[in-house]
């Protein structure tokens, strides 16, 4: 459900950085004390798995990306 809400709003740059930060930090979770790798950045994750990534998608694109759907289906005469 939450995707349908970046379909028509454009959350803050400050948004996207925290919500990327909490996925980064769930791939490479850490025990109390311990001092975790970071293997690779969370943008190179975002590649397809041809192209040596996890396959998600960042969010900054795909808002993008909807901003273009939407723009389209109004300008278009769409419902």
């Amino acid at each position: 459900m939450p995707i349908y809400l970046l379909q028509v709003l454009a959350p803050p740059k400050t948004f996207l950085l925290l919500v990327e930060h909490l996925l980064n930090g769930f791939l490479w979770d850490k025990k109390a004390g311990d001092k975790r790798i970071h293997w690779k950045a969370w943008q190179g994750l975002c590649f397809p798995v041809e192209e040596a990534g996890l396959g998600f998608r960042d969010f900054a694109t795909m808002i993008e990306a909807f901003g273009s759907k939407l723009w389209i289906c109004l300008h278009s005469g769409g419902s």
